[in-house]
């Protein structure tokens, strides 16, 4: 098949949503189908350039950041939908105005290609401004989802989200879960003096970051834990603020921040961890506890949205929102000074190569005409 996969970002740079394209792209690639990507050219980059196997295709939207990603040209979108003469269309991410236009645009192009969606949604809004403008775009979802074949989910908190939010039919949600790369539970006994803690992710106010460092300084100056530490890998911006609370719980000496890492970097941080956290507000799957768990890492998050369905896999605890710092550190002492076993898992935890195979199965199904 001809697979275009739309993405409203840099498919090449870290995030969850990039992943899930780049590792699918890949997979699908190596299946023997062919695989383009199309995205607005956010960063300047080259306009075509093949990537693990796949080609990226990347169109100018210089009005894209201050209108919110709504800025596509449709007579050149119509020259490059031409040219791919897809089969299936799978646009990822309701976080921009990118991809309703897109939709919008290729349905006047080929009204019969099927299309797939998967909205990668967050239900957090940190402003007020922000709550209205959701309720405001939720209007736009709801008429686009009367324009696609299929929607693929994340999680079921988020298949029962889109079914509130913007009326999607159970009879139209696949719900499969993100990928990790490899899994191996296997954990030899690390030497560490006291729980190595990590969290691993962009660094933004929804993801929660000072409830993990109210957690450390807990930890540090009330329990006296010996050895106590903490890794923040990603960058957002967030750092300056936590940069600031780790310095008023005098914590420098204890916490480690670094930039986003290179894959095998981010894996042996992983594995070598204690204890991954993440106590977000909001997430539609969280794909770094999978990936945590996946390599042996007991994790802690928080008991609300997505991340409430990972309490179900072995190794992976909950603790209830919002998180209470001192609770938060009983749970890793728990997690330390026992030996707890992380997996075996449901398939809420599986390879990206399980992953494309499932996608697959929606395309072949949407393809022929079967949803």
């Amino acid at each position: 098949m001809n697979l275009l996969l739309v993405n409203y970002m840099e498919t090449t740079e870290p995030g969850g949503i990039n992943t899930v394209v780049r590792e699918v792209g890949k997979g699908l690639t190596h299946r023997g189908h062919r695989v383009t990507v199309l995205q607005p050219n956010v960063s300047w980059r080259p306009r075509e350039e093949m990537y693990e196997g796949f080609e990226i295709q990347r169109v100018n939207a210089p009005l894209s950041g201050p209108l919110y990603g709504f800025d596509v040209s449709l007579r050149a979108l119509r020259e490059r939908y031409r040219a791919i003469n897809a089969d299936v269309v799978h646009v990822h991410g309701y976080h921009s105005l990118f991809s309703p236009e897109v939709v919008y645009l290729i349905k006047r192009i080929d009204p019969d290609v099927p299309i797939i969606f998967s909205f990668h949604l967050d239900v957090y809004r940190e402003r007020r401004l922000a709550r209205w403008l959701w309720n405001a775009y939720k209007v736009v979802g709801r008429m686009m989802v009367g324009s696609i074949t299929w929607v693929i989910s994340v999680s079921q908190f988020e298949a029962e989200t889109l079914a509130r939010e913007f009326h999607t039919s159970a009879n139209q949600v696949s719900v499969i879960p993100h990928g990790v790369r490899v899994i191996d539970t296997h954990k030899a006994r690390l030497s560490h003096r006291g729980p190595h803690l990590l969290y691993a992710g962009h660094l933004l106010k929804r993801k929660n970051i000072q409830s993990i460092v109210e957690s450390l300084a807990v930890l540090v100056h009330e329990k006296n834990v010996d050895g106590a530490r903490l890794t923040i890998v990603g960058d957002g911006p967030e750092r300056p603020h936590i940069r600031r609370l780790i310095r008023e719980r005098h914590l420098e000496a204890y916490v480690t921040m670094k930039p986003f890492q290179l894959l095998v970097d981010l894996m042996h941080e992983m594995k070598n961890a204690d204890v991954f956290l993440l106590l977000s507000d909001s997430e539609a799957y969280g794909i770094a506890v999978a990936e945590a768990l996946a390599l042996g890492t007991p994790c802690v998050v928080t008991k609300a949205t997505a991340l409430r369905e990972f309490t179900r896999e072995p190794g992976c605890f909950g603790v209830d929102y919002p998180p209470d710092p001192d609770a938060v550190a009983e749970c890793i002492m728990g997690i330390y000074s026992s030996k707890v076993q992380v997996g075996p898992f449901s398939n809420n935890i599986r390879t990206w190569d399980a992953v494309g195979r499932a996608y697959e199965r929606v395309y072949c199904r949407c393809a022929r005409g079967g949803a």
